[in-house]
């Protein structure tokens, strides 16, 4: 339901609507120079590591400040159908996030499919766009 901001108290919600523009505005601008300069960190990061590689060194000393290349263990999934035959068989769902994935539930509804044990659901969210 759409309602005119005459059938509202007209000064808080244009006061909050002035306020959320300017803070957005804020936000984005400050979202974009964070971006900026996340990449730039992560390029010369990547290019540091990767020197230390070749060069094979594990740690260096550059003044007071220390740079060290370690390896970290991850979980890499080479084989979809042998890991989750494992976890069905031994029962072992701790090794999987447990959270429907929306994309391919709403695949699988538009489809007229049902997926047992997840059901549709809606959360509030507030829609801020520019009029024309």
């Amino acid at each position: 339901m759409t309602i005119s901001v005459k059938d509202v108290t007209p000064f808080k919600i244009v006061e909050l609507t002035k306020a959320y523009a300017k803070a957005d505005r804020l936000k984005r601008a400050a979202a974009k120079k964070e971006a900026e300069r996340s990449k730039a960190l992560q390029e010369i990061s990547d290019a540091l590591r990767q020197e230390l590689v070749d060069h094979k060194l594990e740690s260096v000393r550059i003044g007071r400040t220390n740079y060290t290349v370690t390896n970290r263990q991850i979980a890499e999934l080479y084989d979809a159908d042998e890991f989750f035959a494992y976890v069905k068989k031994t029962n072992s769902f701790d090794l999987v996030h447990r959270r429907a994935t929306i994309e391919a539930a709403r695949e699988r509804w538009a489809q007229g499919k049902e997926v047992p044990g997840v059901r549709p659901g809606t959360v509030p969210t507030l829609s801020v766009t520019k009029a024309r």
